[in-house]
C-alpha cells in the first residue's frame, strides 16, 4: 500500500504524523476507525528505526492481542497481519514479560477463526522462532511452548478450509521454523513428531488425483512435509536418526519412484541431510537413490532440481568416500555433457566443477582414470571472461573461479593420498 512506501523512504519522519492517528482511533466505538487506525500502524512498521517505532510497539502488544477478539472481523484480520508484521520486523522492541500474553493471543485462533486470519497467526509464531533462534543452546524462550505450538499447528493442517489463504503451508513453513531454530531441549519432541511426519507423507503420497488442482495441492503438501523431515533430520540426535533413517529414506524413494521431477529438489536435499549425518552408513541407500540422481543430473531444463542433484552428489561423496566409485562414470559422463551444454543455466557450473573437488577427495587415486578430461573442461573454465562492469557477470566469474579452485584443490588432494599427484 502507498503508506507503506511513504514509511519507507521517510523512516522515521514517519511516525510523528500517523501515530497521533493511531493512537486517537485504535479503541474507537467506530470499528471502520479501529481498524484503520490498525491498518496505519501496520504499514509504517517498515521504515522507522526501533528507537523511533520501538516504545509504540512495546505499548501496543496488550492492545492488540485484544483487539484479536474484536467482534468485527476485518479488524480481527488486520490485527492479526499486523502482529505478524511486528514479530517480523520488531521482535526486539517487545518487552519478555509480554511474550507469554502474546503466544496465547495468536495460539487461539489458529482452529477457531477464518483461515487468514489463522495464517497471520502462524506467521507470526514463523517469525518468533527466528527472532528466539537457539541452535545449539540448551534451552530458549519457546522450549517450554514448543509442544502445544507444534500440536496446534498441525491440527491446523487438517482444518477443513485448509486450501483457502495458503493456511495449511503456511502452518507448515511455522513448524519448520520452530524446529530450525529450536533449542536442544526440544529434540525429544521432535523425535516423537517424526514417525508423524513421515506417516503424512505416506498418506500423501497415496492420496487420489482427479483434477489439475488435486495434482498441485498433492505436490505442494509433498513439498512442505519434505522441508520439515529436513530440518528433522538436522535436529534429531543421532540415537533418533538412527532410528528413524529407514522410514526417511523409504518415504524420499518414494518420491523418486514416481519420476515426478517437480518433487526431486526437495527430495535431494532430505537425501543429501541424510548422507551427511550418517556418513559410510549411508551405503546401503546407495543403489536405490542412484538412478533418481543421475535423472536429476540430466533434467537440465529445470536447473534448480539439475543442481540439487548436483549438491546432493558431492554429500554423497562427502559420506561414501571411495564406495561411490562403482557407479562414478555414469555420474561423471552426466557432469561432463552439463559443463558442455550451453543451455543450461549457468549458474549449475560452478556447482558441477566443485564437484569434481568432491569426488576426486572420494576416490584418491581412483579419480586417475577421470583426470585429463577433467582438467581440459577446468582448463577451458578458466578462460571465461566477464563484460566490463557487468556486476552480475562478475559475481559469476567469481563464483566459477571459486568452483575450479574447490575442484583443483580435491584432485590434488585426492591423488596424493595414493602417491598420484605427479
Amino acid at each position: 500500500p502507498p503508506p507503506q512506501l511513504v514509511a519507507n523512504c521517510t523512516g522515521d519522519a514517519v511516525v510523528a504524523h500517523v501515530m497521533p492517528f493511531t493512537l486517537q482511533n485504535i479503541r474507537s466505538e467506530n470499528w471502520r476507525l479501529r481498524e484503520a487506525a490498525t491498518m496505519a500502524f501496520c504499514c509504517i512498521l517498515d521504515g522507522p528505526t526501533p528507537e523511533a517505532i520501538g516504545n509504540y510497539v512495546a505499548q501496543s502488544v496488550p492492545v492488540f492481542v485484544s483487539a484479536l477478539k474484536d467482534p468485527q472481523p476485518i479488524v480481527k484480520d488486520t490485527t492479526a497481519w499486523t502482529i505478524s508484521r511486528m514479530c517480523e520486523l520488531h521482535a526486539s522492541s517487545i518487552p519478555m514479560e509480554q511474550y507469554g500474553g502474546l503466544l496465547s493471543g495468536v495460539t487461539e485462533p489458529l482452529l477457531t477463526e477464518s483461515p487468514t486470519i489463522a495464517a497471520h497467526c502462524c506467521m507470526s509464531i514463523f517469525h518468533l522462532a527466528i527472532h528466539f533462534d537457539s541452535q545449539d543452546q540448551p534451552t530458549s524462550a519457546l522450549s517450554a511452548h514448543m509442544r502445544n505450538l507444534i500440536q496446534l499447528l498441525l491440527q491446523v493442517t487438517d482444518r477443513e478450509d485448509w486450501n483457502e489463504g495458503n493456511l495449511r503451508l503456511t502452518a507448515y513453513d511455522a513448524i519448520s521454523m520452530l524446529i530450525q531454530h529450536a533449542a536442544l531441549d526440544s529434540e525429544p519432541l521432535f523425535a516423537e513428531l517424526t514417525p508423524a511426519i513421515l506417516q503424512k507423507l505416506a498418506d500423501c503420497m497415496a492420496m487420489p488425483v482427479v483434477s489439475e488442482d488435486d495434482k498441485m495441492a498433492k505436490e505442494n503438501l509433498q513439498i512442505s512435509l519434505c522441508s520439515i523431515i529436513l530440518v528433522l533430520v538436522r535436529a534429531l540426535s543421532e540415537e533418533h536418526l538412527g532410528q528413524y533413517a529407514d522410514s526417511i529414506m523409504m518415504g524420499t524413494i518414494t518420491i523418486f519412484e514416481t519420476k515426478n521431477l517437480a518433487l526431486y529438489q526437495d527430495a535431494f536435499l532430505v537425501t543429501g541431510a541424510v548422507a551427511d549425518r550418517l556418513e559410510s552408513r549411508f551405503e546401503r541407500y546407495q543403489e536405490k537413490v542412484h538412478p533418481a540422481i543421475v535423472l536429476g543430473l540430466k533434467n537440465r531444463e529445470a536447473y534448480t532440481v539439475c543442481n540439487a542433484a548436483v549438491c546432493t552428489l558431492g554429500d554423497m561423496c562427502r559420506a561414501l568416500e571411495g564406495r561411490i566409485f562403482k557407479n562414478c562414470d555414469e555420474l561423471m559422463m552426466a557432469l561432463l555433457e552439463n559443463l558442455q551444454d550451453t543451455s543450461l543455466n549457468r549458474s549449475v557450473k560452478p556447482t558441477v566443477l566443485s564437484c569434481f573437488g568432491d569426488i576426486a577427495l572420494a576416490l584418491n587415486g581412483n579419480f586417475e582414470k577421470y583426470v585429463q578430461v577433467t582438467l581440459t573442461m577446468l582448463s577451458q573454465a578458466s578462460q571465461t571472461r566477464a563484460a566490463d562492469e557487468d556486476e552480475d557477470s562478475i559475481e559469476y566469474l567469481n563464483t566459477l573461479r571459486v568452483g575450479i579452485l574447490e575442484a583443483y584443490v580435491g584432485i590434488v588432494q585426492g591423488l596424493k593420498a595414493d602417491n598420484k599427484q605427479d
